[in-house]
């Protein structure tokens, strides 16, 4: 870890500031202490219709079969913003209300993809895991995590629906140490937008779901890490 800060990626500071000023729709925040000490955000997209989420999941399907990678986005890129698909217009959105919220630097900016998984019986979870550079990890096991990991639910609840579930559990941590006495499920709702501190521990594990009476359906979301520094090692987009 003190090789990661060296390297001018340390550990990002907790959730603890005041909601960001003018976010869309209700804020429900739960101060440090609550997990474990890490504060959390949900809220919900208010201007985010159901039509928008109906297009964003149109764009998320094409773009998973084109590519399941992860992508940059600058905060204040020099491109229009007429360039951008409503993917990336919406990753950018909530990197600007974050990085307002928490004093980031708007320079910077954030790591952005999606996910669609089934329903059902051939449900794929998200196994628990740390948000980190990934290339960083495997080339130096060095750990350097994001300053804020998130989630945005462009569909809802149902059965066999696994929630996200977040650890107050970090890379760190002793586990015989640092035992857990309280955990974060955040159920799917359209609109509905989950941030956390980039360190912890999370994912949506299949036994956390309620059996389902049959499949058929997907689940849909687009996720996003935003980065205090200059981003991942290898990162792609623009």
């Amino acid at each position: 870890m003190e090789e990661a800060e060296r390297l001018g990626r340390s550990c990002p500071r907790p959730l603890n500031r005041p909601p960001p000023a003018g976010v869309d729709g209700p804020s429900e925040r739960q101060p440090a202490g609550g997990l474990g000490g890490y504060a959390f955000r949900t809220f919900t997209i208010s201007d985010l219709t159901e039509r928008d989420c109906e297009r964003l999941v149109r764009q998320a399907t094409i773009l998973v079969e084109h590519s399941k990678d992860t992508f940059w986005l600058p905060g204040d890129g020099s491109e229009d913003e007429s360039e951008l698909c409503e993917l990336e217009s919406l990753a950018r959105r909530v990197y600007r209300q974050h990085a307002e919220a928490f004093d980031l630097d708007r320079h910077e900016g954030c790591e952005w993809w999606v996910q669609l998984k089934p329903e059902g019986e051939d449900r794929a979870p998200v196994d628990l895991h740390f948000d980190k550079d990934e290339v960083l990890a495997e080339s130096f096991s060095l750990g350097a995590f994001p300053t804020i990991s998130t989630v945005t639910y462009l569909t809802g609840d149902g059965p066999g629906v696994a929630p996200t579930v977040v650890f107050p559990h970090t890379y760190t941590d002793d586990e015989e140490e640092h035992g857990m006495a309280s955990v974060l499920l955040s159920r799917p709702t359209p609109s509905k937008h989950l941030a956390f501190d980039g360190r912890l521990l999370h994912g949506a594990p299949a036994g956390a779901a309620p059996s389902p009476p049959g499949g058929g359906r997907r689940r849909r979301r687009s996720a996003l890490r935003s980065w205090s520094t200059s981003g991942p090692t290898g990162r792609r987009g623009r």
